[in-house]
């Protein structure tokens, strides 16, 4: 009976470090539609605003996620980017009006691979 709560326990507390990357994706969207609104920057850089807050967000959730789990940085983080990264799709895709850009395959592509960056550096660093 432990091992069965200790392991709802584990994954709860994965999927809420992984859902903090995505509020910290979200919270950066913010801020960057704020320097886009400020500073009259044109709009074809928003794409890549996009990539990095998906990709900082992904970092962000991978590394809180990956460090007190039993696997491997890389999968730990590979797994909290892939959670992280299809809310950030998701949320990109509703708000384009379900249209799909093959900037949203790049945020993908950046976030898995910041999220095993995260993953690593969190596992090498506790």
């Amino acid at each position: 009976m432990r091992t069965k709560t200790a392991g709802k326990s584990c994954v709860t507390q994965f999927l809420v470090r992984s859902a903090a990357g995505y509020g910290a994706a979200v919270i950066l969207c913010v801020v960057f539609a704020e320097i886009l609104v400020k500073k009259d920057v044109p709009l074809r850089v928003l794409p890549f605003f996009l990539i990095a807050s998906g990709a900082i967000g992904s970092f962000a959730g991978a590394f809180l996620a990956a460090g007190k789990t039993k696997y491997k940085g890389y999968f730990s983080g590979l797994l909290s980017a892939g959670i992280v990264s299809f809310l950030f799709l998701l949320t990109c895709f509703i708000v384009n009006n379900l249209h799909f850009s093959i900037y949203m395959l790049w945020i993908l592509i950046a976030g898995l691979f910041c999220g095993m960056a995260g993953g690593i550096v969190s596992k090498n660093v506790r």
